[in-house]
């Protein structure tokens, strides 16, 4: 099984240590070669080695520079899709020598929105092409894992990426993707406007594979007994649950971890 944690660097640190961001680590690869960039990652790597963790929710492959938002800006690699398609192949790479495993996200990419996914729900019109860009080519090399985000995209459908089938069909049959679907953190601002029983429902249901909750423990094992018994009252999301199995072991045996 997997032991995950979000440890990109900089202010996204969940294990403590003195770690540059992706941006800073970009900026380095830029002004002193790759070696120094394959340092950081090779650090970030060692530090989940260290807590006996086996999956790392990085990179974040979304496009952005120093004028993103505020919630974006620290955590991209650079606002060129090529730059970023580089740069997370090495991060990948360092990780996977390590048998650390990767989720790239937030599909289908948080360039151009102005509003935290953390606090409300932000909304396009329809993705970029540029912003698929990476996910493309990391699908192509085999990624074995991608995380989608909390956004509404009007092209696509009515509901965030999250509770969209049509969304998730899209990755799957359109860019081909044959690894895990993980949800953002379930627990974000962006989602307010649904019951926690809805969201796990509604996730699972579109065809995310994998729900990442951050939050108390509490609230969760309250819902849990009515998510299961209406899991186990619907052959779709039974359905939905035995093919997630299924995938789940399949990158298990691929990475030599099942």
């Amino acid at each position: 099984g997997f032991l995950a944690v979000d440890q990109k660097g900089g202010r996204v640190c969940r294990i403590p240590g003195d770690f540059a961001s992706p941006r800073e680590a970009s900026i380095a690869w830029k002004k002193e070669g790759k070696q120094a960039f394959l340092k950081w990652a090779e650090t970030i790597a060692h530090s989940l080695l260290k807590k006996g963790l086996n999956l790392n929710l990085a990179p974040c492959v979304d496009l952005g520079d120093e004028n993103s938002p505020e919630f974006l800006k620290d955590r991209t690699f650079d606002r060129n899709p090529e730059v970023v398609v580089e740069r997370a192949i090495a991060f990948v790479e360092i990780h996977h020598k390590l048998k650390i495993f990767t989720c790239a996200k937030h599909f289908p990419g948080l360039n151009g929105v102005e509003i935290d996914p953390h606090k409300f729900l932000p909304q396009k019109n329809k993705p970029f092409t540029e912003d698929l860009f990476p996910f493309k080519v990391l699908i192509e090399q085999g990624h074995p894992l991608i995380m989608t985000t909390h956004l509404l995209v009007k092209e696509w459908d009515n509901l965030p990426v999250t509770f969209s089938a049509k969304s998730i069909e899209i990755l799957r049959k359109e860019l081909n993707f044959k690894g895990l679907i993980l949800s953002d953190d379930l627990n974000m601002g962006a989602l307010n406007g649904w019951e926690l029983p809805e969201r796990l429902i509604l996730s699972f249901a579109s065809g995310h594979n994998m729900l990442i909750y951050c939050g108390e423990v509490e609230n969760l094992m309250e819902v849990f007994d009515d998510v299961r018994k209406e899991i186990f009252r619907s052959a779709v999301l039974k359905e939905k649950i035995k093919e997630s199995s299924f995938i789940l072991e399949k990158v298990l045996h691929a990475f030599g971890l099942s």
